[in-house]
């Protein structure tokens, strides 16, 4: 991103692919004022419905390399976990429509924030697996509550075929045919109207 700064921020180049330093060379061309190259890494909001559920998405963050992520919970219970990370670059390039930096430096600049735009995306790529994870150990969790209700207050090991791979899941079920297990994890994605 390169925006102009100070009063009335205007956008005079954005991207959300890998950048050629040809296209900030351009947009700096005809800049009056103050000129800043920014990368921003990706940032999530989940609200999860319960604590244990937004640590384990929490965990799937950490582990993916988003070390920033954090858990807040709201004054009437609401669980938010913010997905984020610090690996992000701000340089100012201009000011008084001057430009301050070399070609060199910029190109450095371009570079440098190509790369960590492909490690934002790497880290996407492992939080998207993680979660993939958790969703499916879900649904094998999930599979068994019909299981669970038939065997009423009786703890139950449940083997499920996963890639030609047997998984022991402990089940415990509950006087109100739900079940705990280290598998159970609510996650709603949805859609809201801008």
């Amino acid at each position: 991103v390169l925006f102009r700064s100070k009063k009335g921020c205007k956008w005079l180049y954005v991207s959300h692919d890998p950048v050629v330093e040809t296209d900030i060379e351009n947009a700096l061309k005809e800049l009056i004022g103050e000129a800043v190259l920014k990368f921003e890494p990706m940032v999530m909001h989940i609200q999860c419905q319960a604590l244990d559920d937004a640590q384990r998405m929490h965990q799937a963050a950490v582990a993916a390399g988003f070390r920033n992520s954090g858990i807040t919970v709201g004054l009437k219970g609401k669980i938010m976990i913010a997905v984020r990370s610090t690996h992000s670059l701000e340089a100012p390039l201009s000011d008084e429509g001057k430009i301050l930096v070399s070609q060199e430096y910029l190109k450095y600049l371009t570079v440098s924030a190509n790369g960590k735009m492909q490690e934002n995306f790497a880290r996407i790529h492992r939080f998207h697996e993680n979660v993939k994870l958790f969703v499916k150990q879900l649904s094998i969790s999930s599979s068994v509550e019909v299981d669970c209700r038939k065997k009423r207050k009786n703890p139950a090991k449940v083997k499920k075929a996963e890639a030609n791979k047997d998984v022991d899941i402990p089940i415990n079920c509950t006087d109100n045919n739900t079940f705990n297990s280290d598998g159970d994890m609510s996650l709603f994605l949805f859609d809201t109207p801008s």
